[in-house]
């Protein structure tokens, strides 16, 4: 093997990550000089039952043990309580027929803007695109395999999947649209239509992880000061633009207290992505240099991530003025997304893009795809039933038996996920750094990343045929799958956080649960698609990255 040469650039790169890595750095000090049985809540025996816990049930009364309310009992206060929380001040909604009437005219004045600016942009590239000639055909004496072009072609099955994910995100994101209603709606849907409230949560285990691995995908395969500084400095910018336009939207609309935070927590992604970037590419590329195997340095950064999610996490934070309300009081649930989720993005980072696309290509993976989903759905629905074998479910998991306990910390089927679960980051009390969390957070990965890969390979496997069947509805999908960032983006801005703070709750919070989950996806899709929209583009680019005005 040929010797290794370390050039000044090699230097250059390695120093321009060396933010990502004191920062990771730091955390994990907080971690040794805060040790965490101080900071930590016993565990609960097995004759005890905290108020946010529930008791033995039969499965029905989903939610109410949790919280010990009904679905006419006001819920915040008690959310907040759990979570030690009593100080935080609920939001006030002052929102009229008029300001839902402006919001839903807006809405779709833009929609039809963005069907307008999209057909004529279809148009002119028709024009722009000449018929195919002789000239342009391949010739005979030309090889077979011979590429008609050297540019990149697009594989569109990644496109489609990307879609779908970010469909099923903002489809959960939903629910946030009943505003002061959404924690009464929800119990209400957990009480009285249990199995509607199961299939809200399906997307759960596989969701944002499929995203965050398809992200490393394509997160780059090599790594340069250049890569560095302009990932450093393109993100800055988007979070700085995106939170300003978020914390706009918080100022201007009739709600108090107008509560600025920098940035929101729901924009974690976006703080996520290029700290991973910095982190985790400069592991596997200085790795294959180095010829350490790639699975030895997923290994590293696997561990990373469990010390950080584990070590450093809402025990910590608990209880600090900052962490609680304020500016930065998003930076927990920020962080605790990051780093519980960078094992999937450094899964991505295991094979090259190439390499992943021959997989996803691949019939004998596609359907064994489609078995292991249709085994998953039937293993949850089997578990889910009112079987006393699997009673009871308390919230003492650490005696449960490992199956429903595994299900249950994944899918969140049997129980609320948000209030006590252990597994992070559904959770504001993960277990404490150990052998046996340890352990249980690689069968919590393994088994997210098995039906994640499933979801993700059958929906590709679904590319060709509905590209065949339906053309124009697969150009749409897979076109909305190259601006997938702008969804993420602007359904949580322009949507859910300004939908919600102008009255949609006084029209959405009148609708029976029981339709609920035919009514998300009918709100979902069309806001998806507005939010990938050549419109949009055109007009965030610009905004989110604002250097651009001046090319």
């Amino acid at each position: 093997r040929a010797p290794v040469t370390v050039t000044k650039r090699s230097y250059m790169a390695m120093a321009a990550s060396c933010s990502g890595w004191i920062f990771l750095a730091l955390q994990l000090g907080l971690t040794i000089a805060r040790q965490l049985p101080a900071h930590s809540k016993p565990h609960l025996e097995a004759d005890q039952v905290h108020p946010g816990v529930l008791e033995p049930h039969n499965g029905t009364a989903l939610l109410e043990g949790a919280v010990k309310i009904s679905p006419d009992t006001p819920v915040l206060p008690a959310f907040l309580r759990d979570r030690g929380l009593e100080g935080t001040m609920a939001p006030e909604y002052h929102c009229t027929p008029g300001t839902l009437l402006l919001f839903v005219a807006a809405y779709f004045s833009y929609a039809a803007m963005c069907f307008v600016y999209s057909k004529k942009v279809a148009q002119k590239m028709e024009n722009a695109c000449p018929k195919p000639s002789e000239s342009t055909v391949r010739s005979e004496s030309a090889p077979e395999n011979a590429p008609l072009l050297a540019e990149k072609v697009r594989e569109p099955s990644w496109d489609l999947v990307k879609f779908f994910l970010v469909f099923l995100v903002i489809r959960s994101h939903i629910v946030f649209l009943l505003g002061p209603d959404a924690p009464k709606k929800m119990i209400e849907i957990g009480t009285q239509h249990l199995w509607a409230f199961r299939l809200e949560l399906i997307p759960i285990p596989f969701a944002m992880s499929g995203f965050v691995f398809i992200s490393g995908v394509f997160g780059g395969r090599k790594f340069s000061a250049q890569f560095a500084v302009r990932t450093a400095v393109e993100a800055t910018a988007l979070v700085i633009m995106a939170a300003l336009l978020f914390n706009f939207v918080v100022l201007v609309t009739p709600v108090t207290p107008a509560t600025f935070t920098w940035p929101p927590p729901q924009l974690w992604y976006i703080v996520g992505l290029p700290i991973w970037r910095l982190t985790v590419n400069p592991c596997f590329v200085y790795g294959r240099k180095l010829g350490i195997p790639a699975l030895l340095v997923f290994a590293m950064v696997y561990l990373l991530s469990y010390m950080l999610s584990h070590g450093v996490g809402p025990k910590l934070w608990a209880g600090e003025p900052w962490a609680m309300s304020g500016p930065l009081s998003g930076m927990p649930p920020i962080l605790g997304w990051t780093w519980s989720l960078m094992p999937f993005y450094a899964l991505g980072q295991l094979l090259s893009p190439a390499e992943w696309t021959q997989l996803l290509k691949r019939r004998s993976l596609q359907l064994f795809a489609a078995i292991y989903f249709v085994v998953w759905i039937t293993v949850l629905v089997i578990f889910a039933r009112d079987d006393k074998t699997l009673l009871p479910l308390r919230r003492n998991f650490m005696r449960d038996p490992p199956v429903p306990k595994l299900l249950q910390e994944v899918t969140c089927w049997f129980d609320l996920c948000g209030l006590d679960s252990f597994n992070y980051p559904h959770s504001w009390n993960p277990d404490p750094i150990g052998a046996e969390s340890f352990v249980t957070s690689l069968a919590y990965f393994a088994v997210k990343s098995a039906i994640s890969l499933a979801v993700i390979w059958l929906v590709a496997a679904a590319a060709d045929p509905v590209q065949r069947a339906c053309p124009r509805f697969a150009e749409v999908c897979f076109e909305g799958g190259k601006r997938t960032l702008y969804g993420y983006l602007l359904h949580f801005i322009l949507l859910v956080e300004l939908g919600s703070r102008m009255g949609t709750y006084l029209l959405l919070g009148k609708i029976d649960m029981a339709w609920w989950n035919l009514i998300a996806p009918l709100i979902a899709f069309p806001t998806l698609l507005i939010c990938t929209s050549s419109m949009s583009e055109a007009i965030f680019s610009k905004l989110f990255a604002p250097w651009r005005l001046l090319l």
